[in-house]
């Protein structure tokens, strides 16, 4: 694994390899959200590197929206990335999150990492 310095976001695309960390200001804006992931992976198309997603941080979504909407752009997210060849991984703080929604969101994953 190539080691990489983060960017914040603007200027220029990242190349492959490099690390870009974007914010958004309205975690409950999922449209924004979905945008900013599809500009960052569009810069990548021509790569042959498999891009990889870190979502950071789905308890932010939590705390921002309804259970239901999370979950529904979270399976669309998860199904379109997939059908780009994007590997993805998702950070929930569970003492965020009730049991409930843990165990709802728990099947649109397909490991469950729990430290």
């Amino acid at each position: 694994m190539r080691s990489s310095s983060p960017t914040q976001s603007g200027g220029r695309p990242p190349a492959p390899g490099e690390v870009r960390i974007d914010a958004v200001s309205a975690p409950d804006d999922f449209q924004a959200i979905g945008m900013r992931i599809n500009e960052r992976l569009s810069a990548w198309n021509e790569s042959d590197t498999r891009s990889t997603l870190c979502f950071h941080s789905v308890s932010a979504l939590l705390d921002a929206a309804a259970l239901e909407d999370v979950f529904r752009f979270l399976h669309l997210l998860n199904g379109w990335l997939a059908s780009k060849g994007v590997l993805a991984h998702f950070h929930l703080d569970p003492r965020r999150a009730d049991d409930r929604a843990i165990n709802i969101l728990r099947p649109l994953f397909d490991v469950v990492f729990e430290i």
